[in-house]
């Protein structure tokens, strides 16, 4: 039965309906299992939406009805509030960035304190994962290519890295991934990358060794980490006339990103021209 009398909701009601929803979250949720305030989850739990995941979806719809196609700018200073507390505030410390970005993108990466919410992937799971199957690098038979070619880096995206940047190597492959040696009719399960100057593939999510199939793995499907929060935290702070917090955000950003190295530079006040959008624009380019 398909009813067709009803009309489309007005997008502030739809917008308001979701926001009632992430406050009740917030209040009946518990704690991530590692975060040691009551009412908390078990490790066991690991998957279950928590209160910090709530705060965090909030601060993005926040950050989203602010901007097209509503712009209420009002909304900015909404989200810069509810991400404050996991940024600055009563609740800094929850959620941390990684100290190795590539970490977070394995399977030993998914009780990484910076992850916010996941959704759960088993590998023996009777029914299988269709996100295994989009994004897994290794196929069922012979090793194929990275998510099977599907998502292939653009140019122009592979220079908006900076010159050097840990991430562009991490994220974008030049060349493929393939099992390593055949010993007899059947590949060792080793994954080993052959490089190719003609062609390049994103290759963001990893797997040390082939999963069973590509759709049976134990790679979690991403919803949000706290690397997320921070960006959106920092936006909210730029458009509500904070450039100071903002940067303090950028920074923890960058500063992971380099692992150590020199670039990307770490930044400050001066390097954007007071009263512009440079600040947002390479919040923008972050993200």
């Amino acid at each position: 039965f398909k009813n067709t009398d009803y009309e489309r909701a007005a997008l502030t009601a739809v917008y308001d309906q979701i926001i009632s929803d992430l406050e009740d979250a917030k209040e009946v949720c518990y704690y991530a299992s590692w975060i040691g305030k009551s009412p908390s989850l078990n490790a066991a739990d690991l998957g279950r939406a928590t209160k910090g995941a709530a705060r965090g979806l909030l601060a993005k719809v926040y950050l989203t009805r602010a901007t097209y196609p509503l712009n209420d700018a009002s909304y900015f200073e909404k989200a810069y509030d509810e991400a404050y507390p996991l940024v600055l505030g009563a609740d800094q410390g929850d959620y941390i960035l990684d100290a190795s970005y590539a970490n977070l993108f394995t399977v030993a990466g998914e009780t990484s304190h910076e992850w916010m919410f996941q959704v759960n992937h088993h590998a023996d799971a009777l029914l299988g994962n269709v996100w295994g199957g989009v994004n897994n690098p290794l196929g069922a038979g012979a090793a194929i290519n990275q998510g099977f070619g599907r998502y292939n880096p653009t140019l122009s995206f592979i220079e908006s890295y900076e010159l050097g940047d840990p991430r562009q190597s991490h994220n974008i492959s030049q060349g493929k991934i393939y099992e390593n040696e055949q010993i007899g009719n059947k590949k060792n399960g080793v994954v080993i990358h052959q490089p190719n100057t003609k062609n390049w593939y994103t290759y963001k999510f990893r797997f040390t060794s082939k999963p069973i199939g590509r759709f049976q793995t134990d790679m979690n499907a991403p919803v949000l980490r706290f690397g997320d929060v921070l960006l959106a935290f920092a936006e909210a702070a730029a458009k509500s006339n904070n450039s100071a917090d903002a940067i303090y955000a950028l920074n923890l950003i960058l500063d992971r990103a380099k692992n150590g190295g020199a670039i990307p530079a770490s930044v400050t006040e001066t390097d954007f021209a007071v009263g512009t959008d440079e600040l947002t624009s390479f919040i923008f380019e972050e993200r």
